[in-house]
């Protein structure tokens, strides 16, 4: 073994962390909060569980500050990847035994006017059968497709997300799409006529 590096004194590899600007990280957490519990809720099966996640990223988000993009446009990419990882370790903890029960309303509807009892049952089944399909995709597909279309990232913010290439991501959303419309085209589609 090298005595070189035995004789050299013990220095952490981990970069110190700059003094925290409490207005900062404030500023951080006003900004982006509604959207991150949003993100937790629609893939978590209860609120307490959606707050339960977003103050968790919110923790590791304080203790990781240093890794925090400067550019403020990351911002929103870089705690949608934390918050991804604290829903999934969620799952991992409390809800593996249901995987139709961990996502929320992924249609929300709010009617104008008090809709017949035939229009509600109708759009219960079709959002049944919508997120019978979504709950079929792979999860990268899923998340692809949950962040492209409900919390409405770009390509580049999801690849950001996802850990993963823009052509990754331009490829799961791709797939996620066709493996949707497949599940769902018999229910949504009108019969062609013989």
């Amino acid at each position: 073994m090298n005595q070189t590096l035995l004789s050299r004194p013990f220095r952490s590899f981990s970069r110190p962390q700059p003094a925290l600007s409490a207005e900062i990280f404030s500023r951080l957490r006003e900004t982006h909060l509604q959207m991150v519990f949003d993100f937790a809720r629609r893939r978590l099966p209860t609120c307490d569980d959606a707050e339960d996640a977003t103050a968790e990223t919110f923790s590791a988000a304080f203790s990781s500050f240093v890794r925090c993009p400067k550019d403020e446009a990351r911002h929103r990419a870089w705690l949608l990847g934390i918050v991804r990882r604290k829903v999934a370790d969620l799952h991992r903890k409390r809800y593996r035994r249901s995987r139709q029960e961990t996502l929320c309303d992924v249609l929300q509807e709010t009617p104008n006017s008090a809709p017949s009892p035939e229009t509600l049952a109708l759009r219960a089944e079709d959002a049944l059968q919508l997120r019978r399909a979504v709950l079929s995709l792979t999860p990268d597909q899923r998340d692809a497709l949950l962040l492209k279309y409900t919390d409405g990232l770009s390509v580049a913010e999801i690849a950001e997300v996802l850990s993963k290439s823009e052509a990754a991501v331009t490829s799961l959303l791709h797939r996620a799409r066709t493996a949707v419309f497949t599940r769902t085209a018999y229910h949504f589609l009108p019969e062609e006529p013989s």
